[in-house]
């Protein structure tokens, strides 16, 4: 298409040097899945910047991913209306997953994005290297009910942990590690771990039965791609 756009052979497109690529999948999930995106916490070598509760970024210095709210975005750039966007998040709920590779160099296969030949002969490896991504996220469950606590079953230290516990439900773990990160004023990695493992050690879901819902869609969507 750009060739005939250009008036020129194919192969005057297929060699031109690749400044930004943009590798990402659609996901049609329960509307629950929603709380997922500020349950995402870390993933490696990046700093996490969230975006009100729709949006998740996992920043590099030439690279990011994204997590966001596919319909919350139409909505807001693209002229969806709100009855539209309401009617379909009240059903389903569409997250957005995104690499965003800013210059080839940053990433790392870079001879995978130097060019459009490379990356349609690469364009498999890259989708398998999104889906790698993917699965180095690290979250905690949003889903948590909480342990049933037994009457005089816990230490005072315990008791102390089980009242931070009641707190970070009562205002969400992406909430207060927002706080924590503002009014701890040394240590703060070790200051969202201690609220991470508290929020883990009261949580009744160990299984990932949720976060196994959402891979499982990413390997679908992988391999339709790829195909």
């Amino acid at each position: 298409f750009l060739a005939m756009r250009l008036n020129t052979n194919i192969k005057n497109i297929l060699y031109l040097p690749i400044r930004k690529v943009e590798l990402g999948m659609n996901l049609k999930l329960d509307k629950e899945a929603a709380m997922f995106i500020p349950a995402l916490l870390e993933m490696p070598q990046r700093e996490r910047v969230l975006y009100g509760k729709d949006s998740v970024y996992f920043k590099a210095e030439k690279s990011r991913d994204l997590f966001y709210n596919k319909i919350q975005q139409m909505h807001d750039k693209e002229g969806v209306s709100a009855h539209v966007r309401k009617r379909i998040l009240d059903s389903i709920f569409i997250m957005r997953y995104e690499k965003q590779i800013v210059a080839p160099s940053g990433y790392k296969n870079s001879n995978f994005v130097k060019s459009f030949d490379a990356i349609t002969r690469n364009f498999d490896n890259l989708v398998d290297d999104l889906v790698d991504s993917f699965m180095s996220v690290k979250f905690v469950d949003p889903f948590c009910e909480g342990k049933n606590i037994e009457s005089q079953s816990l230490s005072k230290r315990e008791f102390q942990q089980y009242l931070i516990f009641l707190a970070i439900k009562e205002y969400g773990i992406h909430f207060t590690l927002f706080m924590s990160d503002r009014y701890v004023k040394s240590h703060n990695a070790e200051s969202r771990r201690q609220l991470i493992e508290i929020y883990k050690k009261f949580n009744l879901n160990e299984n990932r039965q949720h976060f196994a819902k959402i891979a499982s869609e990413v390997f679908k969507k992988a391999a339709r791609l790829k195909n």
